[in-house]
């Protein structure tokens, strides 16, 4: 370990420190007495630019610098009252001197010492030894620890009324990740009465501190109308706060408002770089899968830039075989990918394309429900792409597709009732698919012409 902690450099503290505007990195908020940090004379209120040469972007990136690295020595460049300096700290066994410090009362102390306990090790004694070292840290006025403590005790039966006060106390010393737990509490009514107007308000409180995630839950409430009234221009700022903060969430997000232009002008080549973020992940946390989807469907078309099938059919690849290695798992995203890569084989638009592996990626599409897989499976069969005609299979995988909100796929399906392609004739049910296909939107259905797929 390093022996020291730190937070994001929210509005409020780059005013306080008076920093640059092209000074970014987190902002030291402990020394732990007797850690390699103190012993290299580093401060609370220094800002770490980098470490070992890499740029530290969020506070996020700290913890596994700080805490999780080997015994190599840490280059660490950091900012101060106007200068940058670089320092050298030497890593030390954290367990010992975090005990020490702790028991000397230290409670960020404690906070890490339980917070390694829990992190490397798996068994019961540790846990309930963890458990109560963030309890003595929160009583000794530790934020994360409150935090964690909170968290802790959701693992518990019987103590919501704890892990809520937990997260208020977290929360009243300016924890932006304690705001959010509770405001999540208050979201789902968990054992309180549910209050989007609260939660949104918490969400916001931890957006001001510095928390990304609280940042994104502000977009989604604004851009939903969840407990506020609309306001898309609210959404978009926090969703911007929450996507510069390390939220791929909120990047994606971002991404897709940015492209609708919910507020100005669509801005699609700024809704490709944040959707390029959201696939990217960070620190804070692992690749967000609609958004390299998005981004994937924006090379396959053009969007915002020159089109690239061979950088589309690769993001799609990644995605559909699950390749990203620090991806928040998303299965109806992985599906997804699957049918959209599949779509490109059939038309021929991929580098190399097959009919045939155009159609197995469809049926596995369908499979997991995807309603465009189950479009492309049907035409496939019913075309012969990539295969033999087959209508009986075609029927099936139109019947799934108009089962999964389809509207193309209940109107393909109805006239197949109609001429006892591939099925038997069943002119009452035609009927009643073809009305559920003009309601699903499919105008052609309605009797118009229908919008090219």
């Amino acid at each position: 370990m390093l022996g020291l902690d730190a937070g994001p450099i929210t509005p409020v503290v780059r005013a306080r420190l008076t920093l640059p505007t092209d000074v970014t990195g987190a902002v030291v908020t402990h020394v732990l007495s007797g850690g390699p940090a103190a012993d290299a004379g580093l401060r609370v209120d220094d800002v770490i630019v980098a470490v070992d040469g890499t740029p530290v972007s969020t506070d996020c990136a700290i913890v596994d610098m700080a805490w999780g690295r080997d015994c190599e020595d840490a280059l660490v460049v950091v900012w101060r009252a106007g200068q940058s300096r670089t320092v050298v700290l030497r890593p030390v066994n954290p367990l010992p001197l975090l005990a020490e410090r702790c028991d000397a009362g230290d409670a960020e102390a404690c906070f890490r010492q339980a917070w390694q306990l829990r992190s490397t090790r798996a068994t019961e004694a540790d846990r309930a030894t963890s458990l109560a070292l963030y309890e003595r840290s929160c009583r000794g006025g530790s934020a994360q620890g409150c935090a964690y403590y909170g968290l802790a005790l959701g693992d518990t039966p019987g103590r919501a009324d704890q892990q809520r006060a937990a997260f208020e106390r977290a929360c009243a010393l300016h924890d932006g990740p304690g705001c959010s737990h509770l405001a999540y509490l208050y979201a789902g009514g968990d054992g309180v009465a549910r209050d989007h107007a609260k939660a949104t308000s918490l969400y916001e409180q931890s957006c001001r501190l510095g928390d990304p995630v609280g940042c994104y839950n502000v977009g989604l409430n604004y851009e939903s109308g969840r407990g506020v009234a609309r306001d898309l221009a609210r959404a978009v700022a926090a969703y911007d706060a929450g996507c510069q903060g390390g939220s791929p969430m909120a990047c994606t997000n971002l991404g897709g408002l940015l492209q609708d232009g919910a507020v100005g002008a669509p801005d699609p080549a700024r809704a490709v770089a944040s959707w390029a973020l959201g696939c990217a992940g960070s620190a804070c946390q692992g690749a967000n899968l609609l958004g390299c989807v998005n981004l994937a469907r924006a090379h396959r078309d053009g969007i915002g830039g020159p089109a690239d099938p061979a950088r589309a059919v690769e993001l799609f690849t990644a995605v559909c075989e699950n390749g990203l290695d620090n991806a928040v798992p998303a299965a109806s995203q992985q599906v997804k990918a699957c049918a959209l890569l599949g779509g490109m084989h059939l038309a021929g638009t991929a580098p190399a394309s097959s009919a045939a592996r155009g159609r197995a990626l469809s049926e596995q599409a369908c499979d997991g429900g995807d309603d465009f897989g189950c479009f492309n499976a049907a035409t496939a069969h019913a075309a012969g792409l990539g295969g033999p005609v087959d209508e009986g299979r075609a029927a099936v995988y139109f019947d799934s597709g108009c089962t999964a909100g389809d509207g193309e796929s209940c109107y393909e399906l109805s006239l197949r009732l109609n001429d006892g392609r591939g099925m038997p004739r069943d002119a009452t049910r035609a009927r009643t698919l073809r009305a559920q296909a003009c309601a699903a939107g499919f105008s052609k259905a309605c009797g118009s012409t229908a919008a090219p797929r």
